[in-house]
């Protein structure tokens, strides 16, 4: 295989990835014809930020993100920006632990013979992040994605001293694993990093971008700010939904345990007037949680709505 096919599925792996698999879910989910319809929006967006991000690099003469960023918004751009890209390489991370979590205990315990429990997928996920992904973490270099990185980076490399490169490795990781550990659910997760941070980097980026360094009036602005118009109202109705699946989550487990039978109260013995008080005041509290949530993301969509007007205004 020549250089050049190298670099094509380099990088049509890169583009592609594993995402593929969720493609099944999401017709499952949505129906052939609304996941049709959203395949092509999706596609429609996807085109029109690269197409933006490009514009936007030509007329910077700048390849790569940071720099645009810090070229378009000053250094608090560029920094917001590398969070944002870490944050989503950091969501990748703790999907695959979630995955692993997922199909490492099932395939284990039916191998040996055991139960699965929580026990086995926390010890499955300690015993991969040791003894695999820390090893293949700490390597400087990956000869596999050597031609990428000739292929996007030219100039000379820099690099992180060992033993800063080393500790920020390890952190990455034990966030990773900690945080797989406890989410055990791969759709909050992938939810979570695309309606925020993701819809954040590929879609309002670009646009915004474009936007700040095309003064004139013309229809690829209007376009860019048709654009962000929608990415924001994506991410601000993306990330309520997956707010609201953590809540059906969570109400899930306390209806479950609230099936058990409660027992007999007798309001003439004094300890079962002082539970009769504190089964009161738990309702009391939970139904004053239950408003404070709703005035809170009341007061999201409505900052959104003001966020949204004046960016349509720009």
């Amino acid at each position: 295989m020549d250089s050049h096919s190298i670099h094509v599925m380099t990088i049509a792996n890169s583009i592609i990835g594993v995402s593929i698999i969720a493609m099944p879910y999401c017709f499952k989910q949505c129906g052939i014809i609304l996941s049709i319809i959203m395949l092509i929006f999706s596609s429609i967006i996807s085109r029109l930020s690269c197409h933006f991000l490009l514009k936007s690099a030509i007329r910077a003469r700048l390849r790569t993100f940071e720099f645009l960023a810090y070229h378009a918004f000053g250094s608090l751009g560029k920094f917001v920006v590398e969070i944002g890209m870490i944050g989503f390489l950091l969501g990748t991370c703790i999907a695959f632990f979630v995955v692993m979590g997922d199909l490492g205990p099932e395939i284990v315990a039916e191998m040996i013979g055991i139960k699965n429990t929580n026990t086995l997928r926390s010890g499955i996920l300690i015993s991969l992040a040791i003894f695999c992904v820390l090893p293949l973490g700490l390597l400087r270099n990956v000869d596999s994605l050597n031609a990428t990185y000739a292929m996007l980076h030219d100039g000379g490399a820099h690099f992180i001293p060992e033993t800063k490169f080393r500790t920020i490795t390890i952190f990455i990781i034990l966030i990773s694993l900690i945080i797989g550990i406890l989410i055990p659910n791969i759709e909050l997760v992938l939810g979570l990093v695309g309606s925020t941070i993701g819809v954040s980097i590929c879609v309002l980026f670009p646009a915004t971008c474009f936007i700040c360094m095309v003064k004139k009036n013309t229809n690829e602005r209007i376009l860019a700010q048709m654009m962000l118009f929608i990415g924001i109202v994506v991410m601000v109705l993306g990330t309520y939904a997956n707010v609201n699946a953590v809540d059906d989550i969570t109400l899930g487990s306390v209806t479950q345990q609230s099936d058990l039978k409660p027992p007999v109260v007798d309001l003439h013995k004094p300890e079962d007037q002082i539970l009769a008080q504190i089964q009161t005041t738990g309702k009391f509290y939970s139904i004053l949680f239950a408003f404070y949530k709703f005035i809170t993301r009341f007061k999201i969509l409505n900052y959104s709505v003001h966020i949204i007007c004046s960016i349509s205004l720009m």
